[in-house]
């Protein structure tokens, strides 16, 4: 049962950290979005990122069947990628405006575009894997719309004359 449970975690990682950065924000103290915003950052971005980073380096060959790919070098990369979004996350949670909007910014290109992948894995390849067509699929899309939307809410301008760059 426990190994069942982790295997469930494990395999679902980057939902739970989703769902549960929605529970908590409604949950302490009324909705907040920059309370939303943070959390989303902090666990859907960042600890995912992280857990992506653990998944694709270390434990590349389960990363590889879940997702439906052969073992290769390319997983390295990925986890990198993934270990820069997730720092990047982490801290954009406690982060300004602007670092949290670059921080959204390279999120959607980086998920969408492996939305994009997954897509097109289903479609070219038949590969309905779970790592290629399950939640990790939905988060994909989830997880930038939803920062998107939280970016938007929260943006304030101090001078209606003057284009922030900083």
């Amino acid at each position: 049962m426990l190994d069942q449970t982790i295997k469930l975690v494990l395999e679902n990682f980057p939902i739970i950290m989703y769902i549960l950065a929605i529970v908590i924000s409604l949950f302490s103290g009324g909705f907040s979005s920059k309370r939303m915003f943070a959390l989303m950052l902090f666990m859907a971005v960042g600890l995912s990122g992280v857990w992506g980073f653990i998944m694709h380096v270390f434990f590349s060959d389960i990363a590889s069947a879940h997702i439906g790919w052969q073992a290769n070098s390319f997983e390295f990369e990925v986890g990198l990628a993934n270990l820069a979004l997730g720092v990047s996350g982490l801290i954009a949670a406690f982060a300004s405006w602007g670092y949290r909007a670059a921080v959204t910014t390279v999120t959607t290109i980086f998920l969408w575009g492996a939305a994009i992948g997954h897509i097109r894995q289903i479609i070219l390849l038949n590969n309905y894997s779970p790592g290629n067509a399950g939640t990790i699929l939905i988060t994909d899309i989830l997880i930038p719309l939803t920062l998107l939307i939280l970016l938007a809410i929260s943006y304030t301008r101090v001078r209606k004359d003057l284009i922030y760059f900083s």
